[in-house]
């Protein structure tokens, strides 16, 4: 009887002791699962395994995670040391990431961040219905700190594309320190001439193009009879580009195709027209915008492509192979009429709208109807009204006689600020903006045009010269 009960205590035992190894081994399986149902372990396990079952399991995903905040760390510092010789040595990087994005047909910077935008979404739903499930506050927050540093190695890859292919150029050299391009302080009275400057151009580019330059029903300039010519516009400008790298050796790059950005109504809604994508080096264009912006437009975000990432500068960079460097008329035309409108909202709240229309009219026909229907397109996409009505004056004169128009006026002009007729605040220099200063000097740098001008007027007024 004794010896019966001896071994049925003994098997007893033994049974809880084997149910309590089987409980043990439980709680250590369950510490590899964040979403088993168990007691917090917390009580039983130092601060070094609590951090090492938080940041490094599973394992591998966590490294793959920790590698990519560390190359975030990487971009920061690029971005926080970013100067010219950064900017040149990353030249070639970013052009390599910018080349490979260009092979896709779509807008891949738009892909990605709705890709990423949507993981992140249904990365945080799953945890806060995991979170419901599981039991324990070291578990529940075992959740949250995955998310968050899978969140943290998101933003790791982001910021190292983002300082490769933008934040290394933020910080350098304008283009004023190494060209003979200014961007210094300029008097009212040049400002005013460099609007008949670009006048002059636009009247040239229109007649020297007339046979190349298409014009819609409503006013529009096109650069083909139909269709729209991005991919073409883009290989003109890229090769535009290669021209102007002979002069200025740091607008060498990549040929890179223009993409039509996926959301343009809602681009049109913020009033963007293109957008450099500073993760995948891709030049994105505004599709709702008229075909008369887009060269400009791709020639504006190539050179911010190219490491020029302050606007004034890659304006006037664009200004640059449009008008001086392209030997496509219609690109040559762009250049000089986006110019002429986005200085002409300056001018026009420097010296008021007499003066500006006394300008304008020596616009050709053509271009003035496109100028308001440019006014009106964008108005259309901005949700906005303004009283500008075209009224047709009709090409009064031959075509050839608007090639000398903004010359003539520029000495009318002039006469009459001699005299008193018109009066312009010339007191001191003063900054309009980086890209019209640009301009403006740019102009006092063209002697060529000032001989034009006097040869012109010889023609037209032999008596007052004689």
């Amino acid at each position: 009887m004794s010896e019966n009960l001896e071994k049925t205590v003994s098997a007893e035992e033994i049974s809880a002791a084997d149910n309590f190894s089987d409980a043990s081994s439980e709680v250590e399986l369950d510490l590899e699962d964040f979403g088993a149902e168990q007691a917090d372990p917390e009580v039983d396990m130092t601060i070094g395994e609590k951090l090492k079952v938080l940041l490094m399991k599973p394992l591998v995903t966590s490294i793959i995670k920790w590698v990519f905040v560390a190359l975030g760390l990487v971009g920061l510092i690029l971005y926080l040391a970013a100067n010219e010789s950064l900017a040149k040595a990353f030249s070639g990087i970013s052009g390599g990431i910018a080349s490979f994005f260009n092979l896709f047909p779509i807008s891949m910077f738009e892909i990605l961040i709705c890709a990423a935008a949507l993981g992140i979404i249904a990365y945080l739903v799953f945890i806060i219905v995991r979170t419901v499930q599981v039991k324990g506050k070291f578990h529940k927050g075992g959740l949250w700190v995955q998310f968050g540093y899978s969140l943290l190695a998101v933003a790791g890859a982001f910021t190292l594309l983002f300082s490769m292919c933008y934040g290394v150029f933020t910080y350098r050299d304008p283009l004023s320190k190494s060209t003979e391009y200014t961007n210094a302080k300029v008097t009212n009275l040049d400002f005013s001439k460099t609007m008949l400057y670009l006048i002059d151009g636009i009247n040239n580019s229109l007649y020297d193009g007339m046979d190349n330059i298409f014009f819609t029903k409503t006013g529009s300039s096109k650069y083909a009879s139909s269709g729209r010519s991005t991919e073409v516009i883009s290989q003109k400008i890229s090769e535009a580009f290669d021209n102007a790298a002979q002069d200025i050796p740091t607008l060498k790059g990549k040929s890179l195709t223009a993409k039509e950005l996926l959301f343009s109504d809602l681009y049109s809604k913020f009033r963007i027209s293109s957008i450099y994508s500073p993760i995948t080096g891709e030049l994105c264009i505004n599709s709702d915008y008229p075909e008369v912006v887009v060269p400009m437009q791709i020639a504006k975000t190539m050179a911010v492509q190219r490491g020029y990432t302050d606007d004034g500068d890659a304006s006037f960079i664009a200004f640059l192979v449009c008008t001086k460097y392209s030997d496509d008329y219609y690109i040559n035309y762009s250049g000089y009429f986006n110019a002429y409108v986005e200085l002409s909202s300056v001018f026009y709240n420097e010296n008021g709208k007499n003066l500006h229309l006394y300008m304008a009219n020596a616009l050709k026909e053509s271009a003035k109807r496109e100028y308001v229907q440019l006014v009106k397109n964008l108005d259309t996409l901005y949700g906005l009204s303004s009283d500008i009505e075209y009224v047709a004056a009709g090409e009064k004169l031959q075509a050839s006689y608007y090639c000398d128009v903004a010359k003539l006026m520029l000495v009318n002009f002039e006469d009459n600020v001699d005299n008193g007729s018109i009066v312009i605040d010339n007191s001191e220099p003063k900054s309009y903006g980086r890209f019209c200063n640009y301009l403006v000097n740019y102009y006092l740098l063209d002697d060529d045009f000032d001989m034009e001008v006097e040869d012109v007027y010889a023609e037209y007024h032999p008596s007052a010269v004689n």
